[in-house]
């Protein structure tokens, strides 16, 4: 009997010991470099370097663009005191905001009404027409006196001669001239025109008049556009 209960004795410590072994063998061993979760760990602290990183990028590229365009916000300061921009706007706005605001509105409307026509200006419709106002200013002292003179930058010159060149196309569709005005111009000046025949006299009184109507429309057409468009000035009044 005694040898008996010392055998089942012995089993029940070999499975105990058994089922230790298997218990701890699905344990996770944290000592392994390649587990679960360590990859976890990795991958959640490449991605918070990385997100560090960005926004470091981020922090940079914003300070220096609002070091580099503080004007924006701030146009001057005096004795360390800011002028802010909605101040300095303020007092432009009072002194001549209406006309330049007005500008910027004819502006716009032509420029989509150019678009909307699809009406635009060539490279060599723009030389030519820079040459005439060059060859025009020669006795002057030339362009780049002239636009020193009105405070202007060939930039400025630039955008204007296109503009003007895009309402011209627009303008000279509506615009005709016909035979009883240019030979009634003929008529009455003929002593202006002794120096060519009368086919080049009447070919030079039909441009001149037709410029001349071309520049009599722009102001009633313009203002024609400004007036079927929905324009919204939010600027407060004066």
């Amino acid at each position: 009997m005694a040898t008996e209960r010392k055998r089942r004795t012995g089993k029940k410590r070999t499975r105990t010991s058994r089922r230790k072994t298997e218990a701890k063998s699905l344990m996770p061993q944290n000592s392994m470099p390649n587990s679960r979760l360590d990859i976890v760990k990795n991958s959640l602290k490449k991605k918070h370097t990385l997100r560090m990183a960005i926004i470091a990028a981020v922090l940079i590229v914003l300070g220096t663009f609002a070091l580099k365009y503080r004007y924006f916000l701030v146009p001057a300061t005096v004795n360390g005191q800011p002028i802010f921009a909605w101040d300095y706007v303020a007092k432009l706005h009072q002194l001549a905001g209406e006309q330049i605001l007005n500008q910027l509105i004819s502006e716009r409307v032509i420029l989509q009404e150019a678009t909307k026509n699809s009406v635009s200006v060539s490279p060599e419709e723009f030389d030519t027409e820079v040459k005439k106002v060059e060859d025009q200013l020669t006795q002057s002292g030339g362009l780049d006196t002239f636009l020193t003179s009105q405070a202007m930058s060939r930039k400025e010159f630039d955008s204007q001669m296109r503009l003007s060149l895009l309402v011209k196309k627009l303008v000279e569709t509506e615009v005709s001239v016909s035979d009883d005005e240019i030979n009634k111009e003929y008529t009455e000046n003929a002593t202006d025109y002794t120096d060519m025949d009368e086919n080049q006299a009447k070919q030079k009184i039909q441009l001149n008049l037709r410029e001349q109507k071309i520049q009599e429309e722009i102001t009633p057409w313009l203002e024609g556009l400004k007036t079927n468009a929905n324009i919204q000035i939010l600027l407060p009044s004066k």
